[in-house]
C-alpha cells in the first residue's frame, strides 16, 4: 500500500483510539520512503536502514512495481504552500526523538511558557522533590519538538535598557527577530519560516498544543516587526511569511468544515480568533505599520491586504478602526518618560 506524492515534506497522521499521532517525512525527488507500523505505540514510524522488508518496498516503488494511489493535484498545491520551507535539515533539528508527534507525550505547555520568575517560584514551592522523573514520558524526549526559544516582550527592569530603548524595542521587535535568526538559524530567516510552517501542521493535524503555542509566539513576534526597518533579506522573508499565514488561515477559516480540520474547531481554536485574540491585535498592528509602505514593500502590502480581506470576509473583522487593549499581553510596552 502506498501513495504517489510530489517531492518535499509530508505528514502522516494516525487517528488512534486515545491519541492522534503523526510523523513528518521528507521525500526527495525520484526517491521513495517507507513507514513501518509500530504495534506497541500504534502509529507509523520511519523505517530504519536495516529494515529489509521496508527496503524491498522502497525498491519496488522506485521500479514502478508497487501500485501507488495518486494524490489530488489541488490538494498537493495547497500542501506545497503550507510546507514550502520544511526540509530534512529542519526535521532533523526540531522533530521529536523517533519522529513521532504525540500531544499526550509533550510537556505541559502551560509549564513551558512560564516566565523565569514563575519557574523560580515553582522551584521554591516544590512539594514532591523525590518524584521519579524516569516515569514521565516527556523527559525522555519522545513526542516533544525541539523548537527555537522565542523571546518574550522586553518588560523587565534588569535588561539594562533605558526607558526610551525599552519602548522602542517593544514597538518594533525586529531586533529580537534578527538576534534569534542569527543565533539559531545561521542568519537565514527562511529557516525560521520553515519552523513556523512545521508548527502549524503539527497542531492542525497532530493536535500538538505545544506547537500551537510556538506558532502563536512566532506570529506575534514577526507581525510586531516594522517592515520599513527591514533589509532586503528580511523583506523577502516577511513577504513569504504573510503569504504562508494567508494560506494557513484560509485553510482554517474557509475550509474548516472538512474532516481533516474538524478537530481544530472542536479543540477551541476558533475561540482564539474572536474579537480580543492575539491574531487580531497582531494583524491590526501590522496593517497600521504597512499602511505607508514604500514601493519596495509593495508585494508585502499586497499580501497583507489579502489577509485583511480574508479576516473581514470570514470573521467580520474591521481593521479600519484599531485600538490597543490595556489588558492585551501582546500589546507593546510603553514607558512614560
Amino acid at each position: 500500500m502506498g501513495v504517489h506524492v510530489p517531492p518535499g515534506a509530508h505528514f502522516v497522521r494516525v487517528l488512534g483510539p486515545a491519541d492522534v499521532t503523526g510523523v513528518f517525512v521528507d521525500v526527495a525527488r525520484g526517491n521513495a520512503e517507507a513507514l513501518v507500523w509500530d504495534r506497541d505505540k500504534e502509529t507509523y514510524r520511519v523505517a530504519q536502514e536495516d529494515d529489509e522488508e521496508a527496503d524491498r518496498c522502497v525498491q519496488a516503488a522506485k521500479a514502478g512495481e508497487l501500485p501507488l494511489a495518486p494524490c489530488e493535484p489541488e490538494r498537493c498545491e495547497v500542501w506545497r504552500k503550507l510546507v514550502s520551507h520544511v526540509d530534512q535539515a529542519l526535521l532533523d533539528r526540531i522533530a521529536p526523538v523517533g519522529g513521532t508527534i504525540c500531544a499526550s507525550m509533550e510537556p505541559d505547555p502551560f509549564q513551558t511558557h512560564k516566565t523565569k520568575a514563575e519557574v523560580r517560584l515553582d522551584e521554591q514551592l516544590e512539594r514532591n522533590p523525590t518524584k521519579d522523573k524516569d516515569e514521565d514520558p516527556c523527559t525522555s524526549g519522545g513526542g516533544k519538538c525541539f523548537y527555537t526559544t522565542v523571546e518574550r516582550l522586553v518588560k523587565g527592569k534588569d535588561t539594562g535598557a533605558d526607558a526610551s530603548q525599552l519602548t522602542k524595542s517593544n514597538l518594533n521587535r525586529i531586533g529580537q527577530l534578527v538576534r534569534l535568526v542569527d543565533k539559531h538559524h545561521q542568519g537565514e530567516p527562511c529557516v525560521f519560516l520553515g519552523e513556523f510552517q512545521f508548527t502549524f501542521v503539527a497542531f492542525l493535524l497532530g493536535q500538538s498544543v505545544l506547537s500551537f503555542f510556538h506558532w502563536k509566539d512566532i506570529l506575534t513576534l514577526v507581525l510586531n516587526c516594522d517592515p520599513i526597518s527591514m533589509n532586503e533579506k528580511y523583506r523577502l522573508f516577511l513577504e513569504e511569511f504573510v503569504q504562508t499565514l494567508n494560506c494557513q488561515l484560509h485553510l482554517v477559516l474557509e475550509e474548516g468544515g472538512e474532516r481533516d480540520t474538524a478537530a481544530l474547531f472542536e479543540g477551541g481554536f476558533m475561540e482564539e480568533l474572536l474579537e480580543g485574540s492575539f491574531i487580531r491585535s497582531s494583524v491590526a498592528a501590522f496593517i497600521e505599520m504597512i499602511a505607508d509602505a514604500p514601493p519596495e514593500l509593495a508585494r508585502v502590502a499586497d499580501s497583507t491586504e489579502k489577509l485583511r480581506r480574508l479576516l473581514k470576509r470570514a470573521l467580520g473583522w474591521d481593521f479600519s478602526i484599531t485600538s490597543l487593549d490595556d489588558g492585551d499581553e501582546f500589546a507593546p510596552t510603553v514607558v512614560q518618560l
